[in-house]
């Protein structure tokens, strides 16, 4: 037991160094609220103030770290101890929220921290209205019938009269409006009313997105639709919204030329537009968090130095919402200093434990009667009072408890160009761009010039140059060509009368992208709108599809090697070889050689082989098969003669007889082989697969700069034609 409580001890001591330790570290100071009130030299707290809260509820544990360090930093009413509390529920089910703020209430808060949630927002409103409780959204909230909700704050002002006088700034007379919930209908709404007295309508083509994971079939229609032009504007419920939707936009190919984006939120910075950069695409957007000031440097600085482990989503880079939860907090601290500064008794005699303050009962949801906070109204009504500047700029209030004096910085990215401070919107002056107004483009002017420029490529069939006769006019215009490409455009202006004018494409390309992201070749002409449209073989791959339109191809031709037909080839003096290659060459010739040495051997050991003769100096002992017999011998059998000799030996015997049937099935080999070889031409090395071709070396080979069938190798994954290809320098980039 003594062992057990001295462990304990050091444990103790030990977590209680590490916590004077991290306070030290990170700037903060320990929860005590009253130390603080009387080291600031403030006068005597009044009364019991008990435990009162303030309370978040949030659908993620990404704010809870937030309300927590913005309580801890903010000393601005410290006569009075306030604690924070958070509840993580799915805002979206009425029945867990309307749990939450009941049973919040009931222990006794100031306020009531939210984003609003447009499928239950109404819960919020209803028990804010009946409790009078204050509830500071943190979001845009457009539900509310102003002055029906008179507790509920709005930290963050409405961005739709800043995208209608952009909407007017660019003189777009048709946009296309996508949003994501009931909210969005509000905003629709108000872009009506705007242009409801306009001299020029505004053309709204709507649509909403339910599921934005599935978006494809209705961005694809909505690319499809009649237009030069694609004016989108986007109004999302939350920025992780923005980014899914974002991100479907980019698959689907919508982030090119002729495509302008307004995105509706406050904080567009904190969208990872990288991609749509070279894109061609516009997209102009607002933010009302500085992120220059100096204020937020020093906050983001404080808040990277704590420890993760103690504060969870700490070290990342502050989003809007955190933000404006220090705002809210600040205001909150602030309308209490308020009241406490006109009454210093305004907060006495509350026990906080069951009972809240001026002796009334705990608010809870189930009496009926209900009883309301009588605190309410007073909160309310300093809040309208307050008035200091924020992360979020001014943060000061009307009479409908929505933010006044705003300014929004107008942000936009375009190609080639990152995202760009090119203005601001005030609530008081309104926009102020500092880039050149477009011009109002006249609808009957644009009907007049009919004339278009098509572009196209010199391949023959499909366009040529006419020969001019000598004695001939010269030839002008479109008169200079010939082939497929003019007899179809020809037919195509007699079904759609226009004018039109065929260019050869400057720089001889089709079209591929290039490092920096934008398109050559009759691609980039399009794209960069020097030309109407394309008339060519250009064939249709996915990435094309994503920059420009097709029709349906006139002609339809896969990948295929195309190689020059061989001549015939005349017999020479050594034609006899071709049957066989130079390698079986060889082998019958060591074979040759080795039989006949073999029988030389066996010759020369086996008695059989051996007979007496009378010579003039006498009997004596002879062998046939000599050195130069034997190599005669294997002659003959190879040229299907036979000689004079023979083996008479079992040994010899076998040894020849091999020989033999070696030697006939050669002969009948080749025999039947050499008429065909002398007379069909044939290709070497024959070429039947890209493995062939890579593999030899006689046949150059190489695909058309900038063409489809060097972007399809260049993205390929067969493994045979890339590596080796590369290997040998025979890559794409090496041509005919």
């Amino acid at each position: 037991m003594i062992v057990r409580k001295k462990k304990a001890l050091a444990v103790m001591k030990e977590v209680k160094e590490k916590k004077e330790k991290y306070y030290k570290e990170s700037h903060i100071k320990p929860l005590n609220r009253r130390q603080e009130i009387e080291k600031a030299g403030e006068r005597e707290i009044t009364g019991d103030v008990g435990d009162k809260k303030i309370c978040g509820i949030f659908d993620t544990d990404s704010l809870t770290t937030a309300i927590r360090y913005a309580m801890r930093t903010n000393v601005k009413a410290n006569h009075m101890i306030i604690q924070e509390t958070v509840d993580i529920i799915d805002t979206s089910d009425a029945y867990n929220l309307s749990s939450a703020i009941c049973s919040q209430s009931a222990m006794g808060i100031f306020a009531l921290f939210i984003l609003n949630n447009p499928i239950s927002h109404h819960v919020v409103q209803a028990y804010s209205n009946a409790l009078h409780l204050p509830v500071f959204v943190l979001n845009v909230a457009t539900r509310h019938q102003l002055p029906s909700y008179p507790f509920e704050i709005h930290m963050s002002p409405s961005y739709m009269p800043a995208i209608t006088e952009l909407i007017n700034f660019y003189r777009w007379r048709r946009i296309f409006y996508i949003f994501d919930s009931d909210d969005g209908l509000i905003h629709l709404q108000h872009i009506y009313d705007s242009f409801n007295n306009s001299s020029d309508p505004l053309e709204v083509v709507v649509r909403r997105v339910d599921d934005i994971e599935n978006t494809h079939k209705m961005l694809r229609q909505l690319d499809q639709l009649e237009g030069a032009t694609r004016n989108i504007v986007v109004v999302m419920s939350s920025t992780s919204a923005y980014r899914r939707l974002l991100h479907k936009i980019m698959d689907v190919g919508m982030n090119k030329d002729h495509y302008h984006y307004i995105l509706g939120g406050l904080s567009i910075a904190e969208l990872d537009l990288r991609n749509f950069t070279y894109g061609g695409v516009t997209i102009t957007g607002f933010q009302i968090v500085n992120r220059n000031s100096p204020s937020l440097k020093q906050l983001q600085h404080n808040w990277n130095q704590l420890s993760t482990d103690l504060w969870s989503g700490a070290g990342q880079k502050l989003s809007y919402d955190e933000v404006a939860i220090f705002d809210s907090i600040s205001t909150l601290l602030s309308a209490l200093e308020i009241m406490y500064r006109d009454d210093s008794n305004v907060f006495s005699g509350a026990s906080g434990r069951g009972r809240l303050w001026n002796n009334t009962n705990s608010v809870h949801c189930t009496p009926y009667p209900l009883v309301s906070w009588v605190l309410g109204d007073k909160i309310v009504k300093a809040i309208k009072q307050v008035n200091f500047t924020g992360l979020t700029g001014t943060v000061s209030f009307d009479d409908n408890l929505q933010r006044k004096n705003v300014k929004l910085d107008v942000l936009q990215l375009s190609y080639g160009k990152p995202l760009q401070n090119i203005g601001e919107w005030t609530d008081e002056t309104g926009l102020d761009i500092r880039l050149e107004r477009p011009p109002d483009m006249d609808k009957t002017i644009i009907e007049i010039n009919n004339t278009k420029i098509m572009s196209t490529i010199k391949v023959p069939p499909f366009l040529m140059y006419k020969v001019r006769h000598e004695a001939g006019e010269p030839l002008v215009g479109n008169a200079r060509f010939e082939g497929y490409v003019v007899d179809l455009a020809a037919k195509i202006a007699d079904q759609f009368p226009m004018d039109y004018i065929i260019k050869i494409v400057e720089d001889g390309h089709y079209g591929a992208l290039t490092v920096n992201g934008t398109w050559n070749g009759m691609m980039g002409e399009l794209t960069r709108h020097e030309v109407d449209l394309v008339i060519a073989p250009l064939t249709i791959t996915c990435m094309r599809e994503r920059a420009a339109d097709f029709s349906k191809p006139f002609m339809k031709t896969g990948i295929s090697i195309m190689i020059k037909k061989p001549d015939k080839q005349k017999p020479s003096v050594f034609s006899f070889m071709d049957p066989l290659s130079q390698q079986v060459w060889i082998c019958i010739t060591i074979g040759y050689v080795a039989v006949s040495l073999v029988l030389f051997f066996v010759g020369r050991f086996s008695p059989y082989e051996w007979h007496s003769e009378d010579t003039s100096r006498g009997p004596k002992t002879m062998n046939t098969f000599n050195l130069s017999n034997t190599f005669w011998f294997s002659l003959g059998a190879l040229m299907q003669q036979g000689s004079e000799i023979s083996p008479r030996s079992i040994s010899g015997r076998i040894v020849g007889t091999g020989w033999w049937f070696f030697t006939l099935i050669i002969i009948s080999s080749y025999t039947a082989n050499l008429a065909a070889f002398l007379t069909i031409e044939r290709l070497l090395p024959p070429i039947n697969s890209a493995k062939d071709l890579v593999e030899q070396k006689k046949i150059q080979y190489g695909t058309i700069k900038s063409g489809s069938t060097e972007e399809f190798f260049q993205v390929s994954f067969f493994l045979t034609f890339f590596y080796k290809a590369r290997k040998k320098y025979l890559f794409i980039h090496q041509f005919l």
